[in-house]
């Protein structure tokens, strides 16, 4: 069942058992309604009310966080009225207010209510948006309510300023002993942060490292100028020991000075006079002049001298740089190289050490943070127990002050009053809770007759409990008993509309050009006989040519649409006696023809039986367009099983409300084991009640006496003979 369905069926289900629901809810509802107003003990309540100041809360508070009560929940503050209400309840102001109430008064120990007997008959409540508590005292006396309310308003108030100065004085206590020790606590902070600062030579942290950052800045720019000096420096370097060919200045500095020698000088002088005269002589001479060749071998014997004695003067690992210093260029660029190396060297050296102290500050610089952060929990520690200190010094006063008061921070807002009238019990309330019992007990009582309620539904219901289609359903209708009312029945299109459908249905499901149906129920009682007696009429009103058996020889019912009851029929014309055309009778209703049960019904099995035999269905299916046979329930007995092996089909009429499940899953059952499924289910709530049953006739002693049967009355031209569709059944 879907959900949108679930709340129908429980409407249904009330409107079905609306009259046991209903006498049951006024019965349990009454009647609990006057035990409980004769059982309910008549009670009278008293008042007071009291208020909560916040004295207190100064030192409760600090009381709380110094001593780390892990019974509060975290997250919660405490609430002052919340606590005074529990002290109420406590065991010890309901004990001394019970104590003073009893040398108080002169009333009997009995009459005197016990301590679980006040707690529980007490109620504390506290007055919303207020700091006001609301006592309340149930009893059957209300002079003993308002008296012991009142003593135990007093002994609250007693027991709040004794509990206030007590704990005043525990806390005072306890806060000097706290006081030393958290001064002790802020010498020791105070300490090693005056050691932390002389260690680190940290004074003050933001101007030293405003310091040492912009000196790292001043080193790195110098440092940055040295590197591109130095650079310049090593690619000049480079080529002048690229031009000049010495490994060093020391080398380049030995070449200089030997090249300054008065021999060499004196060569040199000569290899240039001898160079121009070469060049001359060339200009003048050609070149294989005698005068020219003896200048080149002149000049070659002075260069090779010149190199003889160059290097007897030069060191050996001056290498080929001797050439250079040959010139005044060489000499200038041999200078220039010891003087670029120098000062290389210098750079280099100067870059070293800034380097080396650009590290150091940097070095310093990193520490900085950690020293800082150091130095940051050290002040922390020392301001936070400098706090605790001097908080712990004023609770310290607060609480000196506390514990000489004699006053606690609650008081009695007047005396509990006398009630005149009882406040128990109340009938309202009594009779709503009955009457929720009484509809608890109505619903169950309707949930026990749905589960006790065996029977189908609904249509939706039994198409799914017995698996199959629902042929048609048929509404609540007056059931037609003569001819009379199948006349006046067929002139209602809103009652024939739903057996025209039928109609149709079974005529689409079955494909047969003349079919024989029968209509059969699981038990008796859920209508059968008005279902076929009307589907025929509405068939013969659709001009087609209906006839209808009445094969239910245990209780025949539709010879009453004959005018003459007591005819012979199917009994007769199964055992011979009879011929078909002299059986089949026509009615009142146009192209509605019955074939009666007959007389002699003593033994039905042996006529169905004998029915089986014979071809009276076939030839019913020649002569007619449409073949309807009422038939026994199929569990009162087989016929309907029997017979329907011979038909073109069977389908089953339920009744809603009255067919049990059970019964109908038989059926269907019965008819699978027998190979005559049924095609459908027609979901029926007309019930045929009125009908006078025809008795069943002894046998004649005589069959020849008999009277003869009457011919049926067919109109002209339309003998049953003489049908143009004589058809045989397959």
């Amino acid at each position: 069942m879907n959900e949108a369905a679930f709340p129908s069926s429980i409407v249904a289900a009330v409107k079905r058992h609306q009259l046991i629901a209903a006498f049951v809810f006024l019965s349990v509802t009454l009647g609990s309604s006057w035990l409980g107003l004769k059982l309910s003990p008549r009670l009278f309540e008293s008042t007071i009310r009291l208020i909560v100041a916040e004295q207190e809360v100064g030192i409760s508070s600090v009381g709380q966080a110094l001593t780390e009560n892990t019974a509060q929940v975290p997250g919660k503050a405490a609430d002052p009225v919340a606590t005074q209400a529990e002290l109420i309840e406590s065991p010890a102001v309901l004990q001394r207010a019970l104590k003073n109430f009893q040398a108080r008064t002169d009333i009997s120990v009995k009459e005197v209510p016990s301590l679980s007997e006040l707690r529980q008959s007490m109620k504390i409540k506290v007055v919303p948006a207020t700091n006001i508590l609301s006592i309340s005292l149930k009893g059957a006396s209300p002079e003993v309510s308002a008296a012991l309310l009142n003593e135990v308003a007093q002994a609250a108030v007693q027991e709040n300023t004794n509990s206030i100065r007590t704990g005043a004085s525990v806390l005072k206590n306890f806060l000097e002993k706290r006081v030393v020790e958290q001064d002790a606590i802020l010498r020791r902070a105070a300490n090693a942060q005056r050691r932390f600062q002389e260690q680190s030579s940290i004074v003050a942290v933001e101007d030293q490292s405003k310091s040492l950052v912009e000196s790292v800045a001043a080193l790195e720019n110098e440092e940055r100028t040295l590197r591109s000096q130095l650079q310049d420096a090593t690619t000049q370097g480079r080529l002048l020991q690229q031009v000049v060919r010495v490994n060093s200045p020391q080398q380049a500095y030995a070449i200089a000075s030997i090249a300054q020698d008065e021999t060499l000088k004196s060569l040199q002088k000569q290899l240039s006079d001898i160079e121009v005269a070469i060049v001359d002589a060339r200009s003048r001479l050609g070149d294989r002049h005698p005068d020219l060749l003896a200048l080149l071998q002149k000049r070659d014997e002075l260069r090779a001298l010149y190199r003889q004695q160059f290097a007897q003067t030069l060191p050996a690992t001056a290498g080929g740089a001797a050439n250079t210093t040959t010139s005044p260029l060489g000499q200038d660029l041999m200078s220039r190289y010891i003087t670029n190396e120098l000062e290389r060297r210098g750079l280099e050296s100067r870059w070293r050490t800034v380097q080396g102290d650009l590290g150091q500050l940097r070095s310093r610089i990193s520490l900085v943070p950690a020293a800082q952060e150091s130095l940051a929990v050290l002040s922390r520690q020392r301001a936070r127990a400098e706090s605790d200190l001097n908080q712990l010094e004023d609770k310290l006063q607060e609480a000196r002050i506390a514990e000489s008061q004699i006053l606690g921070n609650m008081s009695v807002l007047g005396n509990a009053s006398f009630p005149t009238e009882p406040t128990s019990p109340k009938p309202l309330a009594i009779l709503i809770l009955s009457s929720v019992v009484g509809l608890l007990c109505a619903a169950a009582i309707v949930a026990l007759l749905e589960l006790l309620d065996t029977s189908l539904r609904s249509a939706s219901d039994t198409e799914a409990a017995l698996s199959l289609p629902i042929l048609g359903e048929i509404p609540k209708s007056n059931p037609a008993s003569t001819c009379f009312d199948l006349e006046r029945f067929l002139d209602q299109s809103n009652q024939v509309e739903p057996y025209r459908v039928l109609l149709k249905t079974l005529q689409a499901t079955i494909d047969h050009e003349h079919p024989v149906i029968i209509c059969s129920s699981s038990i008796i009682g859920e209508g059968k006989t008005a279902v076929v007696r009307h589907l025929a009429a509405v068939a013969a009103s659709l001009t087609q040519r209906t006839l209808l058996i009445d094969a239910d020889l245990r209780h025949p019912m539709h010879h009453v649409l004959l005018d003459d009851p007591a005819s012979r029929g199917l009994a007769e014309l199964v055992t011979g006696d009879l011929h078909f055309l002299d059986a089949v009778q026509s009615t009142a209703v146009t192209n509605l023809f019955v074939l009666p049960a007959g007389q002699r019904l003593g033994r039905p099995s042996t006529i169905i039986e004998m029915l089986l035999k014979t071809t009276l269905l076939q030839e019913a299916s020649t002569h007619f367009d449409l073949v309807l046979i009422d038939t026994s329930p199929v569990n009162v007995c087989t016929d309907a099983a029997t017979l329907s092996r011979a038909t073109d089909g069977i389908f089953l009429i339920v009744r809603p409300q009255f067919t049990p499940r059970h019964a109908a899953l038989e059926a269907v059952t019965k008819l699978n084991k027998m190979e005559t499924p049924p095609i459908g289910i027609v979901f029926n709530q007309t019930v045929l009640t009125a009908e006078t049953k025809l008795p069943i006739l002894p046998t004649p002693p005589a069959l020849e006496a008999a009277p003869a049967p009457r011919s049926l009355p067919f109109s002209s031209g339309h003998d049953l003979n003489s049908r143009s569709h004589n058809t045989t059944r397959s």
